[in-house]
């Protein structure tokens, strides 16, 4: 993650790279905020979606994690509750401890993904 701290205060300039995902090469994420960098109990990413990419199932055993949708459309398999279909301007939770899958995406999806608490390393 690069950024700058001035006085406790983070500045992310839209110049700032997006790294690989850790569970699919298409997918790529920009990490904005996060307990080991910034000392806060959140996980704050930018994440876009390559045409057609699939994230695949996996859960967040200690975090929820929410979802703003910034642009294009995915599918969303929930536990529990079956598929979701997301499109800009949604806003989604997934409580912790629950499997959940992201596919079918389209048209540059790229979401605002919050985690909270913050999400370690291998958690992602």
């Amino acid at each position: 993650m690069s950024g700058e701290h001035r006085r406790g205060v983070l500045i992310v300039k839209p110049e700032d790279v997006l790294e690989p995902h850790p569970f699919n090469a298409d997918v790529r994420r920009r990490t904005l905020l996060t307990r080991a960098h910034d000392d806060v109990d959140v996980s704050l990413f930018v994440v876009r979606a390559g045409e057609g990419a699939d994230i695949p199932d996996h859960v967040h055993e200690t975090a929820n994690d929410m979802a703003y949708v910034l642009s294009g459309r995915a599918k969303m398999f929930i536990e529990g509750v079956g598929e979701v279909v997301l499109e800009e301007g949604m806003f989604i939770r997934i409580p912790p401890g629950t499997r959940h899958r992201i596919y079918d995406c389209r048209d540059q999806f790229t979401v605002l993904n919050i985690f909270v608490p913050a999400i370690e390393r291998g958690d992602s």
